[in-house]
């Protein structure tokens, strides 16, 4: 059942070309958990209503793009008690934010006289990159210099006529995907004097199908770009791609630099023909092979004695629904973070537990800090060595 007070609508057509005739219902996911839901207690049965949502993943052929049909409520999904991302905390976040600071640097020939940051909720950014002055704008923002100012609204509510200097850069770390109309995000940015570059890094589709990494499927995550839908989509409010790379070590990140039509001599389209082929028939067999192969192994992982699950991520949810056997035999989930232990998640009653170097010899442990590769490793390198009993990485690909 879809519960109807956290959706606030359902696409009908996709959101970057508009097209409904090339779209397709690929993959069906009931009562798939949301993510970073969490509680001061232990949750008690029957759990929550808004803990779970029947979501479908929804590509368009035509700009090869995928996204989600069910859309949660903005107000509900960026809530302070149901977003808990900080980028200074998260490693994962660290290592995808220090990635494409060189990213841009590489791609930086000179410096704008203003920088703006959208959807970054700290200056970790900006201040990376070394910048004099810009603004934050997230309803999250919070800066440790004065430098940058703190616009803490969605981007469609901030007025563009604000921002008047002779050069402009953007810059937009994982946002785009979140936002329910990217359009919207594109129009703010055109109606920007001086925009000199725009760079982008966001969830990879292409990067997501080849690795069969279907996990990386989220509630906040409305949209999963292609190198050919993301030229689509700014080519339509006047912006080209002048680079792009490909990021394993973050979900799965493409990274574009974009810069105005009007500025640039290369051809767009020729940028469309690089990106990885997919179609709704990939996905789709793709997906049953990656449910498959969950299963057994689920039911395999179920005979493992005194099993603890190491890595209270914020995607665990989605673990324990590929492996339900962990709902039944996890007796608890290893963290180094000690602060973790003071909450649970909201519909998972197995308790956090604190690291403090216990022994891992007689333990079987299962992975479940997954989604980012460079931080799931450093997991796998700190507890091997420990030597649990039984040790067992989700999904296959890390």
């Amino acid at each position: 059942m879809i519960n109807k007070h956290i959706v606030s609508k359902s696409a009908t057509s996709c959101p970057i070309c508009t097209e409904v005739a090339y779209t397709a219902d690929v993959i069906h996911m009931p009562s798939y958990p949301l993510t970073e839901l969490f509680s001061t207690a232990p949750p008690s049965q029957p759990y929550s209503s808004a803990t779970t949502l029947d979501q479908t993943f929804c590509f368009c052929s035509e700009c090869s793009h995928g996204y989600l049909k069910q859309i949660i409520s903005p107000s509900f999904l960026y809530s302070s008690d149901n977003y808990n991302t900080v980028t200074s905390l998260s490693q994962g976040s660290l290592v995808s934010i220090n990635n494409f600071a060189s990213f841009i640097s590489r791609n930086s020939y000179e410096d704008s006289a203003y920088s703006i940051d959208i959807g970054g909720n700290d200056s970790n950014l900006l201040e990376r990159l070394g910048r004099r002055r810009g603004s934050i704008i997230d309803p999250h923002a919070s800066s440790n210099t004065k430098k940058f100012e703190c616009i803490n609204e969605f981007v469609e509510k901030v007025d563009s006529d604000r921002f008047s200097y002779e050069s402009v850069d953007i810059i937009s770390s994982h946002t785009l995907e979140h936002i329910e109309d990217p359009h919207v995000f594109f129009r703010f940015i055109s109606s920007i004097r001086n925009v000199s570059n725009l760079f982008i890094q966001l969830p990879c589709l292409e990067l997501m199908v080849s690795s069969s990494r279907y996990d990386l499927i989220h509630h906040q995550h409305l949209h999963y770009f292609t190198l050919s839908s993301i030229s689509s989509l700014a080519k339509q409010h006047g912006f080209v791609v002048r680079s792009w790379e490909y990021d394993v070590d973050h979900y799965g990140t493409l990274r574009v630099h974009l810069v105005s039509q009007a500025s640039s001599s290369k051809d767009e389209s020729s940028y469309q023909e690089h990106g990885l082929r997919i179609t709704a028939q990939t996905i789709s067999c793709g997906y049953k092979g990656f449910a498959i192969i969950t299963s057994e192994q689920s039911l395999r992982i179920s005979n493992f004695p005194d099993l603890y699950c190491y890595g209270a991520s914020l995607m665990l949810p989605i673990v324990f629904y590929y492996y339900p056997c962990l709902r039944e035999i996890c007796m608890g989930i290893l963290d180094q973070d000690r602060k973790k232990t003071a909450i649970w998640y909201a519909d998972l009653p197995i308790p956090i537990l604190h690291d403090n170097q216990i022994d891992l010899s007689n333990k079987s442990i299962v992975i479940s800090a997954v989604a980012t590769r460079s931080a799931c490793r450093k997991i796998i390198r700190n507890t091997i060595d420990r030597n649990p009993l039984h040790m067992f990485i989700p999904f296959g690909e890390f």
